[in-house]
């Protein structure tokens, strides 16, 4: 089935006219910031910028009598000016099919920092900075969107363990206290082979190929000397 996606860019002042206007038409609207202010203290933290505009979503079904209600939108978006509301943009129309809708979240789905480790989507492109660690892994059952405190919890441990290895020799990397880490992790990622074989390259980019131990199918695996 196709759609007729409803998109307008207003004003904080109008937001709540036009996402009435459009929700006279559509199942619902969603409204989006276009910016966003972070709290430089919590990396998770972050607020609408309500100097900047919002756009504001509806869906029609493209089907009979669709262009009739894009019209009446469209004059009762003209109306709003009588109300002397700050900048309502014009009514943008394009078509789209269920199956884009699946994926469209991808689009805003960005990486996940926690310290050197990057966790970036497969469909993504993240530029690392000097010192990062990439792990390519998509959100799911095993790893979720990133933002679960329970997750970061786990990748802030890793993080750690990962800024322990700049200045790790190898014969620390085989001592009993690295090789109980290492049985840790293995026995927490037993579930999740994909998960640990991410870790474990992650490991070895961090403290290079001769030095670093491998998490393979969840189990821990010596490293090569």
């Amino acid at each position: 089935m196709r759609w007729l996606e409803l998109t307008v860019e207003t004003d904080v002042e109008a937001v709540e006219a036009v996402s009435e206007i459009l929700g006279r038409v559509g199942a619902g609207t969603a409204v989006q910031p276009t910016r966003l202010i972070r709290d430089p203290d919590d990396e998770l933290v972050a607020r609408d910028d309500p100097t900047a505009p919002y756009i504001i979503t509806a869906h029609v079904a493209d089907a009979p009598g669709a262009a009739a209600r894009v019209e009446s939108t469209e004059r009762a978006l003209w109306h709003l000016q009588a109300f002397g509301l700050r900048p309502v943009g014009p009514l943008r129309v394009r078509p789209v099919d269920d199956a884009a809708w699946a994926d469209a979240w991808k689009v805003h789905y960005v990486a996940q920092r926690i310290g050197r480790v990057v966790v970036v989507p497969s469909w993504a492109e993240e530029e690392l900075r000097a010192g990062e660690v990439g792990i390519t892994l998509d959100p799911g059952m095993a790893f979720g969107t990133g933002l679960h405190p329970t997750t970061r919890g786990c990748l802030e441990l890793l993080a750690k363990l990962l800024g322990e290895l700049n200045d790790t020799t190898v014969s620390l990397l085989v001592s009993p206290e690295w090789q109980a880490i290492q049985q840790a992790l293995a026995t927490v990622l037993t579930p999740y082979p994909e998960v640990a074989r991410q870790v474990a390259l992650a490991l070895r980019r961090a403290s290079g190929d001769g030095a670093a131990a491998a998490l393979t199918n969840g189990r821990a695996r010596e490293p090569r000397r």
